[in-house]
């Protein structure tokens, strides 16, 4: 069976309290990416990644252009 659909989507997921380390500074919010692949409407799965708060829309936009080409 062939996949049905795809889709990306990015969340931004603020913090409650700010983190902070020597590698990436003050951390307020992560960036959430999910890919979601469907056959059929009741066979679906999904991926994910993320980021400490920079790059998200640019990876997001990587994975499609990445499974465009396939």
């Amino acid at each position: 069976m062939r996949i049905a659909t795809l889709e990306t989507k990015l969340y931004r997921i603020r913090l409650p309290v700010a983190l902070s380390d020597s590698t990436h500074g003050t951390i307020t919010h992560f960036e959430l990416i999910t890919r979601a692949a469907a056959r059929q409407r009741w066979r679906r799965g999904v991926g994910y990644t993320y980021t400490v708060g920079a790059g998200g829309a640019a990876v997001a936009n990587l994975i499609d252009t990445a499974c465009a080409l396939s």
